[in-house]
């Protein structure tokens, strides 16, 4: 995005705010000539003196003088009393350097600002004129008139126009504060310098950032989605206004504004895809908004009648590429830090129970990550390293003995592998400890939750996984060896599972080996609910083309070969009063009917086992039944399966507890 000014002026020459006076650096003490006092200007101290300090406004004139003569002299005393508030302000930056940069600075970053709702306004005056000139241009075909025409006319006039730029240029140029303040600034900090501009730069972007945030949290749109739309719209009114204030047509003008439109768009996502990576995050930003004025050059050539050199020198040449890296890769510094910092204050405190009566109750009111319902196998997916979260889960693998390069390329082996098992099973010592989790801390280590309240589920899955896939526990990935633990098999699919997959069995010894490493009296204790295969619905189908056989209906009497869920329902609601844990296994079917996880939320889609991601198997979290089917937590949300999906599909039910 390009930091400058929308156009370099020469202050002398504003059209709308022409003065006798032309050089900015004004002589004011031979600004005018003093002019005679009037007869009454005795009288108007002596009015001032005694009556104005006194708040009496309508004392009785001189035997001598008329009504109208005293209201003019107090009109003219009060002008003056104006005069002199005008004069002192003024005094304040006279001969004060340090003063009079600040001023500049606070005045070329509401210029920036402005400059920002102006582009905004630009391009939505375009917006209604293309909108309407559908409407104007049939009108136009039966009227003979030329409505259109003079519609875009209007329009280009007001684009044009710069008005906050010219508001700020007659400030500095004929306000006797806003030219005391602009002669006694350093050089670098006078309007339309590098520091002037710079400030306005700041301006722009903070009211950019204001701007996307505001969009965001009134929207569906993320922060990188509303940044891209609200930037590339400010784009295109900047690039419409630069390109007709340099004789552009109305065609090139929006050709203009859509290419620059799409510049700054792009480079507002091209920091989101970045950001969270800290120095090198600071130094590619900073490149993008040196090359901004480059681009902004190459845009420009494509209307004016310069070469591109000429242009590139107008638009701060240089100077201007420095300025423009000061202030991205400036930003840039600051939201690195500002994301460690905000990330872990930013979130509310949700408070800490004790008094939960059912796993369901549990689950929707005690949220883990990013406000997820149960734990979340995709905790790490698309998460910053600058992220209070990864930040808190890399140091805890380091202090394990693992180098920073390994704990990293873990939490992003977890987002691209299957994980599942390790989270409903991290859902079950969650259900488990759900009202006591001062035991939870002093068996595991860590507490059950983090300073927000939220369910510190990325720790107990990264602790899960480690465990299980160390040599010393019969897994294949991580070797333990004296003070360190390294990765020694980068394949994932040799990785170890809570549940042993199409067995439709938990892995209860890998279990019992991970809760007695925390506690060596803990047990777990799994009885199995419901459970359905192949050979339980009976391998009704053509072997020779794989299509099922009469449409999944018994072959001998006609009638489907259903489960019984009514009596399913019992047993899940029986060990579910009981606190019990129930966990769920499914599989993407064969021969068989699919199973649909129904999303309970506002958007939160439904994901069908027929054309799911999850391989040929994934396990979930029961939390409770209802007159629709079993609610689950899956992927850190809440779906139902209806209870027709498991008459005839694949699925394994099992209750547990750990003592």
């Amino acid at each position: 995005m390009n930091y400058r000014l929308n156009r370099t002026f020469n202050l002398s020459g504003i059209n709308r705010y022409k003065t006798q006076d032309t050089n900015i650096n004004v002589n004011h003490q031979n600004e005018a000539t003093e002019q005679p006092e009037t007869e009454y200007e005795n009288y108007e101290e002596t009015f001032l003196d005694s009556n104005l300090q006194n708040n009496e406004y309508l004392e009785t004139p001189p035997v001598n003088q008329n009504e109208t003569s005293q209201t003019a002299t107090i009109d003219e005393a009060m002008d003056r009393g104006l005069e002199q508030n005008i004069n002192n302000v003024s005094d304040i930056f006279e001969n004060n350097e340090v003063a009079s940069n600040a001023a500049m600075a606070v005045g070329g970053f509401a210029n920036g600002v402005g400059n920002f709702g102006e582009n905004i306004a630009d391009a939505g005056v375009t917006g209604v004129t293309a909108l309407a000139t559908p409407f104007t241009f049939l009108y136009d075909q039966f009227t003979g008139s030329n409505v259109t025409e003079e519609m875009w006319n209007s329009s280009n006039a007001f684009v044009s126009e710069e008005h906050v730029n010219n508001a700020f240029a007659d400030f500095y140029t004929n306000n006797e504060v806003g030219q005391t303040m602009n002669e006694n600034a350093s050089e670098a900090m006078q309007y339309g310098n590098t520091g002037y501009n710079i400030s306005v730069g700041v301006g722009y972007l903070t009211a950019t950032v204001a701007s996307a945030g505001t969009v965001s949290h009134v929207s569906s749109l993320g922060m990188a989605s509303s940044g891209t739309a609200i930037s590339g719209i400010a784009g295109f009114g900047r690039g419409r206004s630069d390109a007709l204030n340099n004789g552009a047509t109305t065609q090139e003008s929006l050709i203009a504004g859509g290419l620059t439109g799409l510049w700054e768009g792009g480079q507002w996502i091209f920091g989101a895809r970045i950001s969270g990576h800290g120095i090198t995050t600071v130094a590619l930003d900073a490149g993008s908004g040196a090359i901004d004025p480059l681009i902004r050059s190459g845009i420009q050539t494509t209307y004016n009648e310069q070469g591109f050199i000429e242009t590139f020198e107008q638009n701060g040449g240089i100077v201007g590429m420095l300025g423009n890296a000061a202030i991205a890769g400036g930003f840039s510094a600051f939201g690195e830090i500002f994301t460690i910092r905000g990330n872990t204050v930013s979130e509310d405190i949700i408070p800490i129970r004790t008094d939960y009566k059912s796993a369901s109750d549990f689950f929707e009111s005690a949220p883990g990550h990013n406000n997820s319902y149960g734990s979340d196998q995709c905790v790490f997916d698309n998460l910053r390293p600058s992220h209070v979260t990864y930040q808190n889960v890399r140091k805890y693998l380091t202090d394990m003995g693992f180098s920073k390069k390994d704990a990293s390329e873990i939490m992003e082996t977890i987002n691209k592998t299957g994980v599942c098992s390790y989270a409903e099973f991290a859902n079950e010592i969650f259900n488990t400890f759900k009202n006591s989790p001062d035991r939870f801390e002093r068996i595991f280590g860590y507490p059950m939750y983090t300073s927000t309240g939220h369910l510190n589920d990325s720790q107990l899955l990264m602790d899960l996984y480690v465990f299980a896939n160390n040599t010393e526990n019969g897994g294949h990935l991580f070797q333990t060896q004296g003070d360190t633990i390294r990765i020694i098999d980068h394949d994932t699919s040799h990785q170890a599972y809570y549940w042993h997959g199409l067995s439709n069995e938990k892995n209860t010894s890998l279990i019992n080996s991970f809760l007695q490493s925390k506690d060596p009296n803990l047990t777990y204790e799994v009885e199995y609910l419901g459970h359905r295969d192949e050979s339980s619905i009976g391998n009704n189908f053509d072997t020779a083309t794989g299509e099922s056989v009469l449409n999944n209906f018994d072959g001998m009497t006609g009638e489907r070969i259903l489960y019984d869920t009514n009596s399913l329902k019992e047993r899940i609601d029986a060990a579910l009063s009981n606190n019990r844990n129930v966990g769920m296994t499914i599989w993407t079917p064969k021969y068989t009917d699919h199973i649909t996880l129904h999303g309970m939320a506002d958007g939160i889609g439904d994901v069908s086992t027929k054309g799911w991601n999850e391989g040929s198997g994934h396990a979930i979290f029961v939390t409770g039944t209802n007159d629709q089917g079993i609610v689950v937590s899956s992927w850190g949300r809440q779906y139902y399966i209806s209870w027709q999906d498991l008459e005839f599909s694949q699925f394994s039910i099992a209750s547990s507890t750990i003592k």
